[in-house]
């Protein structure tokens, strides 16, 4: 909750930026997994990842520095729709192994 008692949006729209950073991480890793060999895309989507998930986690700790949707917009649907999106594709793949 935010401080006025309602729903905090900035913090939701991190939280879904570093649900997206770790999710894209392990999509590397499923990948590294399947190929047995750490290619140029596998060690780029594995980077990706954890500077998202960096850049999310530092967004988190430090709330007055950083921008973020106070209320639902454009880019707070975004970030709900890559976290969702990210998940299921995770989750199938996971469901597949």
């Amino acid at each position: 909750m935010s401080e006025g008692g309602g729903f905090d949006y900035a913090r939701a729209y991190w939280l879904c930026y570093l649900g997206v950073g770790l999710l894209f991480g392990v999509q590397g890793l499923l990948d590294y997994v399947a190929t047995g060999a750490l290619s140029l895309d596998v060690a780029l989507s594995l980077l990706v990842g954890l500077f998202i998930a960096a850049v999310s986690a530092y967004a988190l700790r430090t709330p007055g520095r950083v921008s973020a949707p106070q209320r639902p917009n454009l880019l707070f649907a975004v970030a709900v729709v890559a976290f969702v999106v990210l998940f299921v594709l995770t989750a199938l793949r996971l469901l597949a192994l």
